[in-house]
């Protein structure tokens, strides 16, 4: 009987104790489910973020693609007007110098001519 009342004091400080414990773990488990939600917010965040990123990345990527073919787009046709310029110009020069050269021949024959009209004249004197 003398045993009893003590067990009641410490029957209701293990209870405590046990309430203060519970009490603890409650409030620990709250900050860890905080803790969980707000890294999940986070992970969720982070992938759109990485998402949006990497849309940008692509169009950035593709609106490069776009502008080299273009600019090898008008490089090419530059290329080939230059060509076209060059063949061009080589025609012209190829015709100028068949022209020279019948220029040339004519004077040539002209020059001939003379020389044989003289020579005639000469003989006939």
């Amino acid at each position: 009987p003398d045993f009893l009342p003590g067990m009641d004091t410490w029957s209701f400080k293990t209870s405590n104790k046990l309430k203060q414990i519970e009490k603890e773990y409650s409030q620990r488990l709250l900050k860890s489910s905080q803790t969980v939600a707000e890294l999940q917010t986070t992970i969720t965040s982070l992938r759109e973020e990485n998402s949006r990123q990497q849309l940008a990345a692509e169009r950035q990527h593709q609106e490069a693609v776009g502008r080299f073919e273009d600019e090898k787009r008008l490089l090419i046709r530059d290329n080939d007007r230059g060509i076209k310029a060059l063949e061009n110009d080589a025609e012209s020069y190829y015709n100028q110098i068949q022209a020279l050269e019948k220029e040339i021949q004519n004077k040539e024959l002209e020059t001939q001519e003379q020389v044989t009209n003289s020579r005639q004249k000469w003989s006939n004197s």
